[in-house]
């Protein structure tokens, strides 16, 4: 499935707006201005009046860069990100010494940005840095050390990727934006050859002059393949993808406001979002961190401490808001979250599971529809064990009379539900330390996320690659390698290999 050709509006082909982006000093330009800010931030707040209303480093982060920065994705997209000025000192680090390693593979999730993000909330509420612009400041030196350092040692975008929590806020909050990097004709792509948008644009051959780099202008550093895009997900809008296109085929186009939360697709770079832990995490620091955040700073939040102090005996400030941190954003979330689910599935009548996201806000679910619902808001549940689909359709492809399974759980047997009728496959061995790339439906009905590779040749007697990927997946960014086992109705099963590239594999 992809997406449709871009037809409605689209920022760039307005004259001058578009022409700005397409420059390739358009990022730097923007930059710029933000990075002067900055510094006079960071000035003022070491230097300047310690009267927090008076001083730029607490009065410009705490009150108007929130609320500007929440106008402008709801209202636009993630822009901030694309006038970051944290991403300069590496640029000119760079022009030098090039990055030699790459981000480790355990922490290519969201894991990291979450707990940081939750630590940055609680320093700020333990240190009052709404209230001193000399923390405030040092908040920002800081983040400037952090980006530098980690992206002067990592190649690629990883402290926009996997640390920077201001980023990740962006991220997700852009899922709610009006306008998305995206390509206008699929066709175009198709044809495309050289990949510009991912790989870069190389320095041509024959030019008469040297080039310091062999990538005249990069491609998109955050491993988002604009053909497969889905979304403004990991996208820092920074326009690289546009420039290097060479068929001006990438544009930032107008959609539905929250159009990728319900989206099945795989999305490029990331996988499938609500299917992943680390997303829905970030999920719930954000929204219950902003409760808290905004709690322990009124009234009522001051009386809940002081309860809790008489309550426990304990005197530690930092003992107290940890308590509450915890009561916030675990056990609140666990139990407002588990009551919506609970109530969800006692309220949803048992009829025909939905083919997707879209179909979940329909009154007609069976038990899973709980996990599709959850799925859609970025909430995902905890898996089923899979059992074998025995007309084997898939939704590439089909395997006449065998079974495709694939299971994150540990090894196991698994048997249809009896309402498989006669003639049903017998249990099928689950293979362990898989990813689960998809999930079995009622008979006739597809396997939603898996896609077949070749075709099998019952009749034959032989098989001839058939194996499944993830649907438009990537590889580097799945915990471990995707197992398939495949069963003929009749005879035993056989598993076929592991994927090529995959973690593990």
């Amino acid at each position: 499935m992809t997406a449709p050709a871009a037809t409605g509006f689209d920022l760039l082909r307005l004259p001058l707006v578009g022409r700005f982006f397409r420059w390739r000093h358009s990022r730097l330009t923007l930059q710029l201005p933000l990075l002067a800010l900055a510094v006079l931030m960071i000035l003022h707040g070491l230097f300047g009046p310690d009267l927090a209303p008076k001083n730029f480093a607490t009065l410009l982060t705490w009150v108007h860069y929130r609320g500007i920065l929440v106008v402008v994705l709801l209202a636009a997209g993630n822009f901030f990100c694309a006038a970051c000025p944290l991403l300069l000192p590496r640029e000119l680090i760079r022009l030098f010494v090039k990055p030699a390693l790459v981000w480790p593979r355990a922490l290519r999730n969201k894991w990291l940005a979450a707990g940081l993000f939750v630590a940055i909330l609680f320093v700020y509420e333990y240190w009052a840095l709404y209230e001193t612009p000399a923390g405030t400041a040092a908040l920002i030196l800081g983040y400037f050390v952090a980006a530098t350092v980690v992206d002067s040692l990592f190649a690629h975008a990883s402290f926009c990727k996997w640390v920077c929590p201001i980023g990740q806020f962006n991220f997700l909050a852009s899922a709610l934006s009006p306008l998305e990097v995206r390509v206008r004709d699929q066709g175009v792509c198709a044809g495309c050859k050289t990949k510009d948008c991912i790989k870069g644009t190389p320095a041509p051959p024959d030019t008469g002059r040297r080039h310091a780099l062999p990538v005249v202008q990069r491609g998109c550093e955050l491993a988002l393949f604009a053909p497969r895009k889905v979304g403004n997900f990991d996208c820092t809008f920074c326009m690289d993808c546009v420039q290097a296109c060479p068929y001006d085929n990438i544009g930032v186009v107008g959609r539905v406001p929250g159009s990728e939360l319900y989206d099945e697709r795989s999305h490029s770079g990331i996988g499938e979002p609500h299917r992943r832990n680390d997303w829905a995490a970030l999920t719930v620091a954000f929204t219950f961190g902003a409760l808290v955040n905004a709690f322990a700073m009124v009234s009522p939040g001051h009386a809940f401490i002081e309860w809790l102090h008489g309550r426990t005996g304990t005197s530690s400030p930092a003992g107290l808001l940890g308590m509450l941190f915890f009561l916030a954003l675990v056990v609140e979330p666990v139990v407002l979250l588990g009551l919506a689910a609970l109530v969800t599935k006692l309220l949803t009548p048992e009829k025909t599971r939905p083919a997707g996201h879209a179909d979940a806000l329909r009154p007609e679910p069976d038990p899973d529809r709980l996990r599709h619902l959850a799925g859609a808001l970025l909430l995902p549940l905890p898996d089923r064990l899979l059992h074998v689909h025995p007309a084997g359709a898939a939704r590439r492809g089909t395997l006449p009379g065998r079974a495709v399974v694939a299971t994150d759980r540990r090894a196991g047997t698994v048997r249809p539900p009896d309402r498989d009728g006669p003639g049903r496959p017998g249990a099928s061995r689950l293979v362990p330390g898989g990813v689960a790339a998809g999930e079995a439906r009622r008979p006739g009905q597809p396997v939603a996320r898996l896609r077949v590779v070749g075709r099998a040749a019952p009749a034959a007697g032989r098989r001839r690659g058939v194996g499944a990927v993830a649907a438009d997946g990537d590889a580097r960014h799945l915990p471990g390698g995707l197992t398939i086992r495949e069963r003929s109705l009749g005879g035993a099963g056989a598993a076929a290999p592991d994927l090529p590239g995959a973690p593990g594999a």
